[in-house]
């Protein structure tokens, strides 16, 4: 039986996941990209050894046919239950990995002291400048950790592995 693997996050056309018991495992992975290279509709797979993580591009309409095949190889969990707890971890145990850089962690300090600024400014009634300017930068500083994040999957840290064509 293969090891379990939990959603980590799901998109139009893509869904990553992650399997902790396998990381730094790199035959496993190696094997496993096989594996999911057959699935019909998956369009690339990209692994990740060293973060035990595995991202599955596919056509925007065919998640649920994807997800199936995931749980019909054993991969994904039968039970729905069982399969969104691990996702909630999987989303507590990402924001950590993730979030260890010392900008990082300045940047959501600025961003929690924003927020309660313009609620704080909000209950004062002050709703157009102050608040107005808190929520903007909020939401700058959330737009710059997701273009930051959108670099970084990029990287050449993860590594994928070509298809033989």
């Amino acid at each position: 039986m293969r090891t379990q693997a939990y959603v980590v996050h799901q998109t139009r056309g893509r869904v990553r996941l992650r399997i902790p018991e396998r990381r730094r495992d790199l035959s496993y992975f190696l094997d496993l990209y096989e594996d999911l290279r057959q699935i019909p509709n998956v369009t690339d797979v990209v692994i990740n050894p060293s973060t035990a993580s595995v991202l599955l591009h596919f056509p925007e309409e065919s998640a649920s046919p994807v997800l199936d095949s995931l749980e019909r190889i054993g991969l994904l969990p039968q039970d729905g239950e069982e399969q969104s707890s691990r996702s909630m971890l999987g989303r507590i145990e990402g924001f950590f990995t993730n979030h260890q850089s010392a900008a990082t962690d300045v940047r959501t300090v600025l961003l929690t002291i924003m927020i309660g600024m313009a609620i704080h400014q909000a209950l004062r009634g002050k709703i157009l400048a102050p608040a107005l300017s808190a929520i903007w930068y909020a939401y700058d500083l959330i737009a710059a950790h997701k273009r930051e994040k959108e670099v970084l999957d990029v990287t050449p840290e993860t590594s994928s592995v070509p298809s033989e064509e």
